[in-house]
């Protein structure tokens, strides 16, 4: 049956049966319908609303025959594939897509990647490959099955309309120019003058998920399909001690796997080996509690935060290399190294950044303010951070007696920017016997010279209250705007480490999933590595 469906602007769509004149139906939502589209098969109206929901009606008889809820503002867009019967998605405001189950009214995916409102969205013939368009000026690529993003192209100027092929091979866009933006009305190909509608317009072909055209205004890369070795190592405290070897301290190191999705998405895994390090170098019997990795100068790092020693990773042994001494250098126990970066050839080693107490929580010393300048011989300059830390957690609204604890930062080259993942923070007093169920989600970027300092929360609710970052690292190749990072929890019984991946927005690349059941604080990329043949340290 032929039907004809219209709705004038407000809440109401009227059906109309092209082939009988006493068959119209008129069906509505609790606030204005913004978009609707007729299945293929001619069964189905799909309104959505600026009430937030969507409604499947019978073209036949007008019923309702689903309300698909699930997005937080309204509705923008929606489509449907030729072929899958079964299948809907629709764009919201509220940044994101939903791909639906049409009968069951199940909710397959959520497809998260644009910053603004979702305008547009197209899907293929075979419902398989979904684009979408946005506020944001970035068209993105869908793959619906997995729900995953496969490409994305960021222009300078918005989308005005977009096509896609039925296989979804090509996509002709059109955006509008500098000038038809500051003089064009509303409806401009409609109204403008003819000299003032020229849109410029680009083919752009999508084969294997990669859009293989650029347009005249640059395609955003990523290193799709890419992968990348890294390493974790432990800090296992007082279950260092070796249990067979008398004076001995182990440490742990595990492999995994980071691989570029899209440009807004990572996959991460771990291989079921793992391998010890050890050292016979301790403080107080406690040693080999490794807070961080770092790649440096042809050698991989690590850092003992009771020691204060950063040693050399050699054929499973802990080589030392230079021992940091607390405060400035001239105290007798070692430095709590507890985050390390790279920078103008130095490597940069600091502390948690709060005031040291004593057991009655009385102030002790302010000795983890204190920063470490290392050189690639060894040379150590000791360089008082207070006032650096201090006005982070001011511009934060966390000033002293608040605190911010860090275990991660990094000195972002290309970005010509500080980042800082912090480990905990609170506005209010340090108590030793509460701040492990203290955690942080925040993410803080600073100008080289602290000047300016801005921050933002993750876009994602933390696996649990008490959790904060211990380490991160820029994916490579990913013009330092990708990220993986490693969040511990360390309340009482309850010791875990999970994984994440970010971007410098705080948007979510890997959801923050717990791999182990124990402290793991250090994370570093391999320089060499093939995922095909993954080969574990020579144990001799």
């Amino acid at each position: 049956m032929k039907f004809a469906v219209c709705t004038n602007g407000d809440n109401n769509l009227r059906i109309w049966s092209l082939t009988r004149e006493d068959e119209k139906y008129n069906v509505s939502h609790s606030d204005e319908i913004t978009c609707f589209v007729i299945t293929v098969d001619s069964l189905f109206v799909i309104t959505g609303s600026r009430d937030m929901s969507l409604k499947v009606w019978q073209a036949t008889g007008g019923k309702l025959a689903q309300v698909l809820v699930g997005h937080t503002d309204a509705v923008t867009c929606v489509a449907v594939p030729v072929t899958n019967k079964n299948q809907v998605i629709s764009g919201s405001k509220d940044c994101n897509l939903i791909v639906w189950d049409l009968h069951t009214g199940e909710e397959l995916h959520t497809l998260a990647g644009h910053l603004a409102q979702v305008t547009c969205v197209k899907i293929s013939a075979d419902g398989t490959t979904a684009v979408s368009a946005s506020d944001d000026k970035t068209l993105i690529v869908w793959e619906t099955k997995r729900g995953l993003a496969l490409t994305s192209l960021q222009l300078h100027v918005p989308f005005t309309r977009f096509d896609i092929s039925i296989e979804c091979s090509r996509i002709l866009m059109s955006n509008q120019s500098e000038r038809q933006r500051k003089t064009s009305c509303e409806n401009l190909v409609c109204r403008a003058p003819k000299a003032m509608t020229k849109l410029t317009t680009v083919l752009v072909l999508v084969l294997f998920g990669v859009l293989t055209a650029a347009s005249p205004f640059g395609l955003q890369k990523a290193n799709i399909g890419e992968e990348y070795g890294f390493e974790i190592v432990a800090d296992f405290d007082k279950k260092a001690v070796s249990d067979d070897k008398k004076n001995t301290y182990v440490s742990d190191i595990r492999i995994g796997t980071v691989k570029v999705l899209s440009s807004t998405q990572l996959d991460i895994t771990f291989e079921k080996k793992n391998y010890d390090v050890v050292t016979r170098y301790a403080y107080k019997g406690r040693g080999a509690e490794l807070s961080e990795l770092l790649f440096f100068n042809g050698k991989m790092y690590t850092f003992d935060d009771k020691t204060g020693i950063i040693s050399d990773i050699t054929n499973h042994q802990l080589v030392p290399w230079v021992i940091l001494g607390d405060g400035a250098g001239n105290e007798t126990n070692g430095f709590k190294c507890e985050w390390a970066t790279i920078k103008d050839d130095h490597i940069y080693v600091g502390s948690v950044g709060v005031e040291n107490y004593d057991d009655d929580d009385k102030l002790e010393n302010r000795n983890n303010f204190f920063v470490k300048k290392v050189s690639k011989t060894g040379e150590v300059i000791h360089e008082n951070w207070y006032d650096i830390y201090d006005r982070i957690r001011n511009t934060l609204g966390m000033p002293f007696p608040g605190f911010i604890v860090h275990e991660a930062v990094m000195w972002s080259p290309i970005n010509k920017k500080w980042i800082f993942l912090p480990r905990k923070c609170s506005e209010k007093s340090y108590v030793k016997a509460d701040v492990d169920a203290t955690g942080c989600n925040k993410m803080i970027i600073t100008s080289e010279d602290f000047s300016t300092i801005e921050y933002l929360d993750i876009q994602a609710t933390p696996l649990q209250k008490e959790r904060g970052f211990s380490s991160f690292k820029f994916v490579p190749d990913s013009q330092e705007s990708m990220i993986v990072g490693l969040t511990t929890v360390e309340n009482g019984k309850t010791i875990n480490t999970a994984i994440i991946g970010l971007d410098l927005q705080g948007k979510i690349l890997y959801p923050e999933t717990k791999i182990f059941n124990d402290k793991y604080e250090g994370v570093a990329f391999l320089k060499h590595f093939d995922p095909k043949n993954i080969q574990m340290p020579n144990l001799n």
